[in-house]
């Protein structure tokens, strides 16, 4: 997608930042994410090179150290190693990644070996939602089949473990991006009856409030499934169809959680994808979900410098793309003149 700089055709970019960072080697990159804790505490800007556990050796040595550990030492070792990177940022992940820090979380997703840590794959997740944050990282994820491990995790302990499928979508909504668009992950791994039970999860979920702060499940679970329409090709017209019924609970909810700028930006750039792929809205539908995007329009222009500008470019996208879908709709509908004049 135009603008996002997740896609995969943002590698030259990624690369000459990765340059301009050796070149400043005493002043690290930081993750401009948030802490997994509830907190949402941002992390802190560093001035200098962190020594100790964030050298590059040590980093080497807690990766290395995960080869072979499994149940609460490999639990043990994924927290460490969490923590240097936190403290080191990119240049930390870098180091890591190199070490094979990818490869060696997703052997533990997939044979996880400990029963008796139940924290241990949300653990592995966060780890590598921290190690990825650049093309050729993502890449390490796709080659090691990253994607269709985490999506068979959400189908199998998704409903069961609520925690769980928030980290996948999380990393999922970095990640997926550096899919081909060729990829079966979009017709294998994903379908549409999947992203429409996710999807009427998540609603039901956040509804209860049992997400709060700007650590949405729906965010997440609406940019996944915003891609999966743009990605999908032709199935994603009868897709589209199926997904129309949660737009009446998604605008509700939006307008309830205004304060989530993640959300009303995932949000509105799912209606948009559905808006392009299916053009068949009910007209009961119509006129409600433009008046809830005018109505989101003015209060994200309540404040220009906080809120996000991609929220308000999909907020405006979805805005348009209703309105055209709703005037063609009408247009196909009415008799055209010649048409009254034969019947007369």
């Amino acid at each position: 997608f135009v603008g996002i700089s997740r896609d995969p055709n943002f590698s030259r970019a990624m690369n000459a930042q990765k340059a301009e960072s050796k070149r400043q080697d005493q002043v690290p990159r930081h993750l401009s994410r948030t802490r997994w804790e509830a907190s949402d505490e941002p992390l802190k800007l560093l001035t200098e090179r962190p020594s100790g556990s964030n050298s590059d050796l040590d980093l080497q040595l807690l990766t290395q150290g995960l080869s072979k550990a499994s149940g609460s030492t490999a639990l043990a070792g994924l927290v460490d190693l969490c923590n240097a990177i936190k403290l080191g940022g990119h240049d930390a992940a870098e180091v890591a990644c190199g070490a094979g820090a990818v490869e060696l979380s997703m052997k533990i997703l997939k044979d996880p070996q400990g029963a008796d840590c139940p924290t241990l794959l949300p653990q592995t997740i966060e780890t590598l939602w921290l190690l990825i944050d650049d093309y050729d990282s993502c890449q390490r994820l796709i080659k090691a089949d990253g994607h269709k491990c985490l999506l068979n995790f959400v189908r199998s302990e998704g409903p069961q473990d609520a925690a769980l499928s928030l980290y996948v979508f999380r990393l999922l909504g970095e990640t997926l991006y550096g899919e081909a668009r060729d990829s079966d992950v979009w017709s294998e791994s994903m379908d549409a009856n999947f992203v429409a039970d996710v999807l009427e999860w998540a609603l039901e979920r956040e509804k209860a409030g049992t997400d709060l702060g700007q650590m949405s499940t729906l965010g997440f679970v609406c940019d996944v499934a915003a891609l999966w329409l743009q990605r999908a090709g032709a199935r994603s017209v009868d897709a589209a169809k199926g997904l129309v019924k949660v737009v009446p609970l998604l605008l509700e909810t939006m307008a309830a959680r205004s304060d989530n700028a993640h959300l009303l930006q995932h949000g509105c750039r799912l209606l948009w994808a559905m808006a392009k792929s299916c053009k068949t809205w009910p007209e009961d539908l119509q006129q409600p979900a433009l008046a809830a995007l005018a109505q989101m329009m003015m209060t994200l222009r309540q404040d220009p410098f906080g809120t996000p500008p991609d929220a308000k470019q999909y907020n405006m996208m979805a805005l348009q793309a209703v309105s055209v879908m709703a005037e063609e709709q009408a247009t196909s509908s009415t008799p055209s003149s010649s048409h009254l004049l034969s019947m007369d």
